[in-house]
C-alpha cells in the first residue's frame, strides 16, 4: 500500500527524510535509550494489542546515516537493505517474544520544548506484530522494518511500526518514499521511555 500524504503516514516519510539528511544538531543522539509502547491493530473484525520492547544502545553517526542515504539514492530498498546488514546492530526490537536488531535510530527535535521524533531501521522485517491478522502473503521486495515515534517533552507519546517496508529516494525532491507492506496499520499507543 503506497503512503498518502495524511497525517501520521506523511509525517513518516518527512521524517524519515529527515534522519537521512539533516544535519545532527538533534538531542539525544549519544546516549542509550529504552521504549515500550503498545501495538495495535484494528480491522473490520479483530482488535489486537501487543507490548513493544525498543532498545536504542546509540543513535547513528552523521557519516553512517550518509552511508545509508547514499546507497538508498544509487540502488533503492536492497542496497539500503545490504548497506545495514554490514552495519553494527545498535539495538534492538522486540514484539512476540521476537528481537529484531535495530541498524539505523536518528532522533530529531521538533523544537525547544516541543519533543522530538525518533525512527528506527531494520534490516529485515520486523515480526509482524499481530501475526495473520490482515492475510498479508510475504513479498519479497519489502525488506525493511521501521519503527516511528513521536514522543513530547516528557518522552512519551504514539508511533506507527511499518514491519515490512520499502523505501526510495524521489529524484525530484530528494525526499523519501515510503511502501507499506500492507493494509492494516499498526500503531504504536502509549509509548514511553523507559525510566
Amino acid at each position: 500500500m503506497k503512503r498518502g500524504i495524511v497525517g501520521l503516514t506523511y509525517v513518516g516519510a518527512l521524517v524519515l527524510v529527515g534522519f537521512f539528511l539533516i544535519p545532527s544538531f538533534l538531542a539525544g543522539q549519544g546516549s542509550s535509550e529504552t521504549f515500550t509502547a503498545t501495538a495495535t491493530v484494528k480491522t473490520a473484525k479483530v482488535l489486537g494489542a501487543e507490548p513493544v520492547k525498543i532498545v536504542i544502545d546509540r543513535y547513528l553517526t552523521d557519516a553512517e546515516r550518509t552511508t545509508v542515504m547514499d546507497a538508498l539514492k544509487a540502488g533503492g530498498t536492497t542496497a539500503a537493505r545490504e548497506t545495514l546488514e554490514k552495519m553494527p546492530d545498535i539495538g534492538s526490537l522486540e514484539v512476540l517474544g521476537k528481537t529484531t536488531p535495530i541498524k539505523y535510530a536518528w532522533a530529531r527535535s521538533m523544537g525547544p520544548g516541543a519533543g522530538r521524533i525518533v525512527t528506527v531501521v531494520t534490516a529485515v522485517p520486523i515480526h509482524y506484530v499481530m501475526a495473520g491478522m490482515s492475510g498479508d502473503k510475504p513479498k519479497a521486495d519489502f525488506q525493511l522494518g521501521l519503527a516511528l515515534l513521536i514522543l513530547d517533552s516528557n518522552d512519551k507519546g504514539d508511533g506507527e511500526i511499518n514491519p515490512a517496508a520499502k523505501i526510495k529516494a524521489d529524484a525530484a525532491s530528494g525526499s523519501v518514499v515510503i511502501d507499506d507492506y500492507g493494509a492494516v496499520k499498526v500503531w504504536l499507543k502509549d509509548v514511553a521511555k523507559a525510566k
